[in-house]
């Protein structure tokens, strides 16, 4: 898991408005643009994205807090030794047995409750090696809202369902393979552009899946 962590460079994610006459005419070869971008996918925030983050949900600067402390403490998981996650972190990963040609991160967020509180769950999927990684991390406190969304992932066709629906509604930022792109059918393409120019609309079982991973 440590290795997983640290592969994430120290990027920061900003809030990607998809451009898809920009996204999907890139100047590098089209693998090579889509590996740069799969690579530099990170959502370790720091406190300037996090107060990013706050813009643009416009939600409580608790949750901007949050954010940062779960960030300080996964920076000094990365950089140390140590094999088991910080103290008062969670952190899960779950591993599909096939690389999908897309990377993902986003957020989901829960709250306020009475306290005026949030729960956070920090989630990013990338390709790795053949295979598809989804990794996990919110406070021990959040564990519980976390494995409502977690724990209904138990298999590959599952985990890729999720990575679709989560893409349309809760991500912040994603790059999909150009190549890919364009093997898909015209309709089909029109239809992920359609429900990107919704996107953020419902909540994560509202969203449709239009990308065919599962069909891929």
């Amino acid at each position: 898991m440590k290795n997983a962590v640290s592969e994430i460079r120290e990027d920061i994610i900003r809030k990607l408005k998809l451009d898809f006459t920009d996204t999907f005419a890139p100047t590098l070869d089209e693998l090579s643009w889509f590996e740069q971008r799969a690579n530099n996918m990170k959502f370790w925030i720091d406190s300037d994205s996090a107060r990013l983050r706050l813009e643009t949900f416009g939600e409580s600067p608790r949750i901007s807090n949050k954010i940062s402390i779960i960030c300080e403490k996964l920076r000094q998981y990365a950089d140390s030794d140590v094999k088991k996650p910080p103290k008062n972190l969670f952190v899960s990963r779950k591993t599909i047995n096939k690389q999908l040609p897309i990377a993902v991160s986003g957020i989901f967020i829960w709250g306020p409750n009475h306290k005026g509180d949030f729960k956070i769950l920090l989630v990013v999927a990338i390709p790795n090696n053949g295979k598809q990684e989804m990794i996990f991390v919110c406070t021990s406190g959040d564990v519980s809202q976390a494995n409502t969304v977690i724990g209904d992932l138990a298999s590959d066709a599952q985990c890729i369902e999720f990575i679709e629906k989560f893409t349309i509604s809760k991500a912040d930022c994603w790059y999909l393979n150009p190549k890919y792109f364009k093997s898909m059918p015209l309709e089909q393409q029109e239809t992920l552009r359609a429900a990107v120019s919704k996107a953020g609309d419902g909540g994560l079982n509202d969203a449709p899946c239009v990308f065919g991973f599962n069909c891929a």
